[in-house]
């Protein structure tokens, strides 16, 4: 029976490796994005602007960066493994002091219009739920950035920043792209109570370096018929065998 489970397993493996999955790595730059702020509740960024200002320049005087993303071209049986957002700080803004903000990313649960949207209204004619934008209290992801790079020691800008994977970020995302096929994010500083000026700024996605979502996924093939006629027909001649050796 020894050349018979080898068929066999010869079989089972071929048939395994014609349904493995396939990998792939996505990065998607926004198909909207602007920024909104509560010391100009009524104003919009417009669709042009070159920079994403985050942070605050008081206690009551917030601002937040929206982004929206089209997921449609990843497969509806994909399975997200990881997910990063990479913004570039584009300049200093002359923060108060040379502190390290904690900027969080929060997934946005309320549709906006990028050349309409505000501190009060997601587009023209219909307020947020939340004004400063709806968004799930669930951080996805943080990352700590330096208010006044000039200041020792220098950082030199331009300068990646990176939301790293996490479990919640592929959460968010795995559910968007077997839904509605797009995902909008919301950043803000995590401390708004702060009195002192501390703002950031990133590139947009009409600046030099547009934001990008990086996706890494797979998705399970469906096996070759080839293969499955390979596996049931050695499953069949096994089975032949075996009846034939138990009959004698």
């Amino acid at each position: 029976m020894n050349a018979l489970r080898q068929t066999l397993l010869t079989a089972f493996v071929a048939t395994l490796m014609a349904a493995a999955a396939s990998a792939a790595t996505l990065t998607l730059n926004p198909i909207a994005d602007t920024f909104v702020r509560a010391d100009s509740a009524s104003s919009t960024a417009g669709a042009a602007a070159s920079e994403l200002l985050v942070g605050q320049l008081n206690s009551t005087q917030a601002m937040h960066a929206l982004l929206s993303f089209d997921l449609s071209s990843i497969p509806v049986n994909a399975t997200i493994n990881s997910v990063s957002l990479v913004m570039v700080q584009s300049s200093e803004d002359g923060s108060s002091a040379n502190t390290t903000i904690t900027l969080e990313l929060h997934l946005l649960t309320q549709a906006f219009v990028e050349s309409q949207a505000s501190w009060n209204n997601a587009a023209t004619g219909t307020a947020w739920t939340t004004a400063g934008g709806t968004f799930d209290s669930t951080v996805l992801s943080t990352v700590d950035v330096r208010a006044r790079p000039s200041q020792t020691p220098a950082i030199t800008l331009p300068v990646n920043q990176t939301w790293a994977s996490t479990n919640n970020f592929v959460a968010a995302v795995q559910s968007a792209a077997g839904g509605s096929n797009s995902i909008a994010f919301l950043l803000k500083d995590a401390n708004e109570t702060n009195t002192g000026r501390e703002l950031i700024k990133f590139f947009s996605k009409e600046g030099a370096t547009a934001p990008r979502l990086i996706i890494d996924y797979t998705v399970a093939t469906i096996p070759e018929p080839s293969a499955v006629a390979l596996l049931m027909g050695a499953m069949g001649l096994a089975g032949g065998v075996w009846f034939r050796r138990r009959s004698r």
